[in-house]
């Protein structure tokens, strides 16, 4: 019997130290999965694409000090400006097939990217790039002053536009494949983990979209295997606000998102091609 006691009390000290161990790895190493695109190099098709594209680039200086790179084009005189937030494993560059449209009808694009990614300085953090959200809409309305403003934000960008949207005045949002909080994300894959207090990038956009008083429009798959479309309706449902909830049939994670009616839907939201009826 003391054996078997002895055995038992051995299993269960193992057990606790590498659960412990395996938090700890969480903790310490949670940037390289949660942020996965500030890992990779930048990829070198992409040079020039600015450049190409007729946009400038600019340094937008954060609030703690860190510099964040972006590309903008100026907007016609009474045009608004789309603020962007590319998502993860992602870059400003990504939308090129949306900034034909916006700066031909006159609209002005500010892009950047997210500190820690490439060209941008500073560690992915998930509080910090909530602040620069706010630090890259006061550049726009310095270098742009007067002109109304979009937020457009993709999957992990989706986060910063809600918090933009809940905390500046802007006229309306588009949210491709958001989720109702990275918190709620990683409880749901790491359940038998204390999450919530290992994660430092909890992103509660539940709770910011709630402060959103402008029109939503939300794009999400319905074969989106990352986000799944029950996160992003939950997200949707805790806003106070009018939602517009599109679901893309046989659209993944990214595949199938921005077909030619979905960009013409996000372009009418914007109210190019006419005032959005959503808007007025």
């Amino acid at each position: 019997m003391t054996f078997i006691f002895f055995t038992l009390r051995l299993f269960a000290i193992l057990a606790v130290c590498l659960y412990v161990a395996a938090s700890a790895f969480l903790y310490f190493n949670q940037a390289q999965y949660l942020f996965p695109g500030a890992f990779m190099p930048f990829p070198p098709e992409l040079e020039g694409f600015g450049e190409q594209s007729g946009l400038q680039q600019a340094q937008i200086k954060a609030s703690d000090g860190e510099t964040l790179f972006a590309l903008h084009h100026p907007p016609m005189e009474g045009k608004p400006i789309v603020i962007v937030f590319h998502g993860n494993a992602s870059y400003p560059e990504a939308y090129g097939f949306l900034y034909g449209d916006w700066i031909a009808s006159g609209y002005g694009i500010v892009a950047a990217a997210a500190r820690g990614y490439p060209r941008s300085s500073g560690a992915p953090e998930g509080e910090k790039m909530l602040a620069d959200a706010l630090d890259i809409y006061d550049w726009a309305a310095k270098h742009y002053t007067g002109h109304p403003v979009f937020v457009f934000g993709q999957s992990l960008g989706t986060s910063p536009a809600i918090h933009l949207a809940a905390h500046r005045k802007v006229e309306g949002v588009v949210l491709i494949s958001p989720f109702k909080s990275m918190l709620s994300l990683a409880q749901n894959k790491l359940g038998y983990f204390p999450v919530w207090l290992l994660l430092r990038s909890p992103f509660r956009s539940d709770l910011d979209i709630e402060k959103v008083t402008v029109p939503i429009l939300i794009l999400h798959g319905d074969r989106d295997e990352l986000i799944p479309i029950t996160s992003a309706q939950e997200l949707a449902a805790a806003a106070k606000t009018k939602v517009a909830f599109e679901t893309v049939g046989g659209a993944g994670h990214n595949n199938g998102l921005f077909a030619p009616d979905m960009v013409d839907r996000i372009n009418r939201f914007i109210g190019i091609g006419g005032q959005s009826a959503e808007i007025r």
